[in-house]
């Protein structure tokens, strides 16, 4: 086999390999990192727990999946390719954790960290404590418990985004907003988050959005549980075109009809005796015109007739003689040829 045919062998079989096993073909191309609940180091879970992906804050909270591949950006701007990575969980009031990754083509991982609370620091024996006479008064604050969001089925979903009057918080769900005087939403304090009303909105691709407008005041405290449902597609409407209809066209064809020439025929009235002599002239001559203008019609007539008769009468008899004359031509020629010469002695 030369090294050409083995070349277009290992084409044909990739493009057989990709065309039947597109799933196995494209999704090695990737690699996932799965960071299920947090748990505390009495068993209990965490909430509002940041992932860092090497030192950088991404605006996610666990659990969630992080995806790694050629391109791949985590939260649109911190590059998540292959290679080593380091993930970081952070919590106030909890002790950091952190693992360090060399991520592949193809590989997955989970993990399910748990994070110890942050030791308190004793104050030496000899040193006693300061106590102020000044009690601090508790800033008066309202909560929004949001849980997991869910389908119509009750299947819990993931990665919902949280929006406080249309604006991202980067946070998600599974989560509790305060509101009070000078409080925000996010952790750049773009969100504003005092008292008065607000729409919470919950929003996910490929899922109608779930929103609720809420008036808060001091010590007010909600929990809520949203519903999610599925976007279904749209069909589009077929519309219907009328074909314009054609309006028939009828043509008159007027053809002009030859009139019959009117004749004048005069019949000639008999006058009785004792008229006037002017109408006796007068119908005399109307008599006289009326017999010339028959015998010229007759006349014309019979000739018209023996036309008729002697033309036809000729071509017949030109014709028979023809014919008869080729007869007599004929037998006279094939007597001679069967008489036989005679013998001069």
């Amino acid at each position: 086999m030369t090294r050409k045919l083995r070349i277009y062998c290992f084409i044909i079989f990739n493009i057989i390999f990709v065309s039947f096993f597109p799933k196995i073909a494209f999704t090695q191309s990737k690699s996932s990192y799965k960071i299920n609940e947090v748990k505390d180091s009495g068993g209990g879970t965490l909430s509002q727990v940041k992932i860092n992906v090497d030192g950088v804050y991404i605006h996610h909270y666990a659990p969630e999946t992080i995806t790694f591949c050629e391109g791949c950006s985590c939260d649109g701007y911190v590059p998540c390719g292959f290679g080593q990575h380091t993930i970081t969980l952070q919590k106030n009031g909890f002790v950091d954790w952190t693992d360090t990754k060399t991520i592949n083509i193809g590989e997955s991982f989970e993990v399910t960290p748990v994070m110890g609370e942050v030791a308190s620091t004793t104050t030496p024996a000899d040193e006693p404590t300061p106590t102020s006479s000044l009690t601090p008064t508790p800033t008066p604050k309202a909560t929004y418990k949001i849980n997991k969001a869910k389908d119509n089925n009750g299947v819990e979903l993931s990665s919902v985004k949280i929006y406080v009057d249309g604006q991202y918080t980067h946070h998600y769900d599974d989560e509790t907003l305060t509101f009070c005087d000078g409080c925000h939403c996010d952790d750049e304090n773009a969100v504003d988050c005092g008292f008065g009303g607000h729409v919470i909105k919950t929003e996910k691709d490929g899922y109608e959005n779930w929103q609720e407008t809420k008036t808060f005041s001091a010590g007010d405290s909600y929990e809520v549980n949203p519903v999610m449902g599925i976007v279904s597609s749209s069909t589009p409407t077929p519309t219907t075109t009328s074909a314009p209809t054609s309006t028939p066209t009828i043509k008159l064809s007027l053809t002009p009809t030859k009139k019959p020439t009117p004749s004048l025929t005069l019949t000639p009235t008999a006058t009785p005796s004792g008229e006037i002599l002017g109408q006796e002239a007068s119908g005399s001559a109307l008599g006289q015109l009326s017999d010339e203008e028959n015998k010229a019609t007759a006349s014309s007539e019979e000739s018209g007739n023996i036309k008729k008769i002697i033309l036809p009468a000729l071509a017949a008899i030109l014709g028979l003689g023809f014919i008869g004359f080729s007869i007599f031509s004929f037998l006279k020629g094939r007597r001679q040829k069967e008489e036989p010469e005679e013998v001069v002695v």
